[in-house]
């Protein structure tokens, strides 16, 4: 094996990744909250990625290539309108396959100039996870980039094991249906779905309340693969194709947006909150009487005897007793702020705990107590409640989970993993969940409550609205990160939501981004961030369904369909015609 050169540019590249190493280190470690300083970090990190990973070719075609990949599907995440970089930014990862596929360069290059490109994309669309815990927020980027090879090894491995080169639609059908797996297992982060991205756009996608996220996905790859087509051979047919696939989609979407009418019947008064609590140093420590004080001060400079719904964003108060709230203090002095309004009702995040009957097989970690001579186990829960009039109330207990910060993913089989992921602050308690999607009631009225990550799921807040809920509310605390990207795009993709159903949302954070969204997809007087606010609007119910809401992800059948029957094609065409010729 050659020696790496030792030139100018490579000393170059060293020298800036372990001077941006340095700095970035030096400055986190001085500041409480660190911003936009973990993306410094993770950039410099990846110059020194380049100095060691490259084999004598530090600015060969195939890491550059994969730098212009990663940085434009890493823009086209971010929260500003540039979606559409994600229509070319695949095609330099489709021109590192093409040299691997014909011999221009060794497989390890091809895997580790692929790995390099993909760790960009993620560090440049999610390096605020970092902030929220740092060693475990670090590896979440380079473990999800690792996670996105995966689709283009199995295209790899699949094409030797056929014999021939397959129709790169076969890598197409790999990725969308890692998508929808990776929205799936206990390892869940599907922030990066390319259909996310469209939540900057909406007005290019009104057609997901038909196809979803994967619909976009899709779209993506089909004018990346036009585009590849376009680069290589110049064809006049593929350059009308790629015009069409781009135009006739967003027409279809500006089309459904005029003709769609915005539901304005039976309005419902809303009084949102956002008491804007730091959570890494506040919101955890402030006494629960300073901030009671501080929800009351907030409702009662807004609430009036038209106000149906108070909104508070998620784990208002926490530590609490959920098994019974009905004597808790801390809420009935809440409560007071809206006891002299009889058609008000509260809707809360609240966190605590339960205590669930061993004999459940899901909750066998954990203390256990005996609770009416039974074993016991004490289970954490991030949960939503209502309180109706009087003292009852109902409750829904968040049930998806983000991987490392509230879950300990597949902890029995990776259990010699335990001591790591505690060290790191991750989860290691049983979390109350529930397998049903159940609306609220009051009076009539159905409301899907949604906490924080589950807006991030599309067929999950559906089954919301397929059990019959006719607005949606999120409770969200998008203060871990900072003042980054994360509460933008988190607002994005409540949008996205939005579209998929065609309901109007009610959206509470602890700080990041209050408002109201239309079922357009259009945000209604948002809050900024570190701001303290009560935020006064409507909502409009509606019993509309969607075809996605009926449906789901039905665009994953035709996807799965169209890759068995391709490979079964190749392999018949091998096993058969290859014998008989």
């Amino acid at each position: 094996m050659k020696e790496t050169t030792v030139n100018k540019p490579n000393l170059l590249v060293l020298g800036l990744g372990v001077i941006g190493v340095i700095t970035a280190a030096l400055i986190m470690l001085q500041k409480p909250l660190w911003g936009y300083w973990p993306l410094g970090l993770l950039l410099s990190f990846q110059l020194l990625y380049l100095y060691f990973a490259h084999i004598n070719k530090l600015i060969s075609a195939s890491y550059k290539y994969a730098a212009l990949g990663g940085i434009l599907l890493g823009l086209g995440h971010l929260e500003q309108p540039l979606a559409y970089l994600d229509f070319i930014g695949m095609i330099p990862f489709l021109l590192i396959l093409k040299k691997y596929r014909e011999g221009e360069i060794a497989r390890r290059e091809w895997v580790f100039s692929l790995y390099f490109g993909l760790v960009l994309w993620n560090v440049i669309s999610t390096f605020w996870v970092m902030n929220t815990a740092f060693v475990a927020g670090m590896i979440a980027v380079y473990a999800n980039a690792f996670l996105m090879t995966l689709p283009w090894r199995l295209f790899v491995f699949v094409e030797k094991w056929v014999g021939r080169k397959l129709n790169l639609l076969i890598l197409v059908s790999f990725w969308i249906l890692f998508e929808f797996g990776h929205g799936e297992w206990e390892i869940s982060w599907p922030w990066l779905t390319l259909g996310n991205s469209f939540g900057s756009m909406v007005d290019w996608v009104q057609w997901y309340e038909y196809t979803g996220v994967f619909g976009g996905s899709l779209w993506i790859w089909v004018i990346n693969l036009l585009g590849y087509c376009v680069y290589l051979k110049q064809d006049k047919f593929y350059k009308i194709t790629l015009a069409l696939t781009i135009i006739v989609p967003v027409l279809i979407s500006l089309f459904i947006k005029i003709t769609t009418k915005i539901s304005r019947e039976n309005p419902r008064d809303c009084l949102i909150i956002q008491p804007n609590y730091e959570p890494h140093y506040e919101k955890f420590n402030v006494p629960a009487y300073i901030q009671i004080d501080h929800f009351k001060q907030l409702i009662e400079s807004k609430i009036d005897s038209n106000t149906a719904y108070v909104i508070l964003p998620e784990t208002s108060f926490d530590p609490l007793n959920l098994t019974d709230l009905k004597e808790d203090p801390v809420l009935n002095e809440l409560k007071k702020s809206i006891e002299k309004y009889p058609r008000t009702t509260l809707i809360s995040g609240l966190g605590g705990y339960v205590f669930v009957i061993r004999k459940n097989p899901k909750y066998l970690e954990g203390e256990v107590v005996q609770i009416n001579g039974k074993d016991s186990v004490y289970c954490v829960a991030n949960a939503a409640v209502m309180f109706d009039k009087g003292l009852d109330y109902q409750i829904y207990y968040k049930s998806k989970f983000v991987p490392g910060a509230e879950i300990f993913p597949y902890s029995n089989f990776l259990f010699f993993l335990k001591p790591l992921i505690l060290k790191l602050g991750g989860a290691n308690m049983s979390w109350m969940s529930q397998s049903d999607r159940t609306p609220f009631g009051q009076h009539g009225d159905k409301i899907a409550p949604i906490i924080c990550y589950e807006s991030v799921y599309g067929s999950y807040v559906g089954k919301f609205v397929k059990n019959g809920a006719q607005f949606l509310v999120v409770m969200t605390n998008d203060g871990w990160w900072d003042n980054t990207p994360g509460h933008r795009q988190h607002l994005n993709m409540s949008k996205l939501r939005c579209i998929e159903t065609r309901k109007w949302m009610a959206r509470s954070a602890n700080t990041g981004i209050s408002c109201f969204i239309d079922p357009l997809g259009g945000v209604i007087e948002p809050t900024h961030y570190d701001e303290s606010a009560a935020l006064k609007g409507k909502v409009y119910l509606n019993d509309e369904k969607t075809f996605y809401t009926e449906k789901g992800d039905w665009f994953l059948w035709i996807i799965v369909f169209t890759l068995f029957g391709t490979l079964f094609f190749y392999v018949y065409q091998r096993l058969f015609i290859g014998k008989r010729a």
